[in-house]
């Protein structure tokens, strides 16, 4: 048996238990060239994010045969993306790869975090955070992870808040910038910047 042991993105790393007499191990990746080693643990390294792979390994016996196959599959998370990075949001209508949603509702399908059609600055898509006016919890969204120190970053971005009035009544929501250092749940977000938006804006 293959045990995964820790998957990064860009690299992982297997172990299985040692056999008796045997001169060394046989590793391969998705059917490619195999590697032989003498340990039980092996790390193959620059791999692609976001990717399954499929490893095996054979034992290689005193007598020079090699023993069946065993094999298993592990998927590699979103690693740190290098600038620039751009999105338009263009791809579908679905979330792009390795954005985060830390925080949303939807109440009726109308509200919340999504990818649509309408009110793009450019294209046809565009994201879209919606919450109802009298509503005050917050909708918060993380983009992939940049392998820069944040210090360093510039953001551009197009925002618009929206308004309706009276009977819609539909009020604007303060944007807030920043970011967080873990995607784990309670994770500090540390504050950049408040956008504000107007009916003039």
């Amino acid at each position: 048996e293959i045990n995964v042991e820790e998957v990064l993105g860009s690299s992982a790393t297997i172990s299985w238990n040692p056999v008796t007499g045997a001169l060394g191990y046989l590793v391969s990746l998705n059917g490619g060239e195999e590697d032989m080693v003498s340990d039980t643990t092996y790390t193959f390294t620059d791999l692609e994010s976001i990717t399954t792979y499929n490893c095996a390994i054979r034992v290689l016996c005193s007598n020079g045969d090699t023993s069946g196959s065993r094999s298993a599959s592990f998927t590699t998370p979103c690693g740190a993306f290098p600038l620039p990075l751009t999105e338009g949001f263009e791809a579908s209508t679905n979330l792009p790869d390795c954005w985060t949603i830390l925080y949303d509702y939807n109440e009726g399908g109308t509200h919340g975090i999504s990818v649509g059609h309408s009110s793009a600055y450019a294209g046809s898509n565009c994201l879209s955070m919606r919450a109802q006016w009298n509503n005050t919890k917050a909708l918060a969204l993380a983009t992939p992870l940049i392998a820069q120190p944040v210090n360093t970053v510039d953001v551009l971005f197009y925002a618009a808040g929206e308004y309706s009035p009276a009977p819609t009544v539909m009020a604007f929501n303060d944007l807030e910038v920043g970011y967080v250092k873990s995607l784990e749940s309670g994770s500090p977000f540390y504050h950049v910047q408040t956008i504000t938006f107007s009916q003039e804006n």
